[in-house]
């Protein structure tokens, strides 16, 4: 198998991982957790086409528009950046995306899941992948045992062509989390497929 096979294989893995967590609801305790990255998905026809039926409310310039008044009338709550962060994701403004989720960082250091979706702007928005892996290795560091941290870090590292270093990080992340996670099987085939 060609290499760009295997890390285009693998990235497509990572979708589908965020996909399945989102279906299984994984959600940290006290956290209404949306997932822009696999909110929606682009049609051929380069249609937004809702995954998430809850993202729904942040689809469209005017939910954008109200979202990003309320985050900037309420810059101290975290929940608010996050939403406005994700209907600036889902409608495509990656400038504004970036800008609240890095506030709601700011607000919650940390929070591995915030951290990641400022990768997800960089790495499925901006489709620059060296830019969001420093984001993914944060998220690595500040917990451990978030799951889409060492899955996001390591479809980054394959999508750049370090397949080792892939391997590396879903075995570290193997180590660091919950075999009950959902996500702790699928790291672990994806392994198995990188030997």
């Amino acid at each position: 198998m060609q290499k760009w096979q295997l890390g285009a294989g693998l990235a497509i893995v990572v979708l589908l991982i965020v996909f399945v967590g989102l279906n299984l609801n994984h959600k940290q305790p006290g956290i209404n957790k949306p997932n822009p990255a696999s909110a929606v998905a682009t049609t051929t026809q380069q249609q937004t086409r809702i995954i998430d039926p809850n993202a729904a409310k942040f689809v469209g310039q005017a939910n954008l528009k109200k979202y990003e008044l309320i985050a900037v009338q309420n810059s101290n709550n975290v929940m608010d950046q996050v939403n406005a962060g994700e209907s600036a994701f889902i409608n495509k403004d990656f400038t504004d995306a970036i800008k609240f989720y890095k506030k709601a960082v700011q607000l919650q250091p940390k929070s591995a899941e915030y951290v990641t979706y400022l990768g997800n702007v960089y790495y499925r928005g901006l489709n620059q992948p060296q830019a969001a892996a420093p984001y993914y290795q944060k998220a690595t560091q500040v917990n451990p045992t978030y799951a889409y941290g060492w899955a996001n870090l390591a479809a980054v590292e394959a999508t750049l062509g370090n397949m080792s270093g892939a391997k590396d990080t879903l075995q570290r992340g193997v180590k660091s989390v919950s075999p009950q996670d959902p996500m702790f099987s699928v790291m672990q085939k994806e392994i198995s497929a990188l030997h």
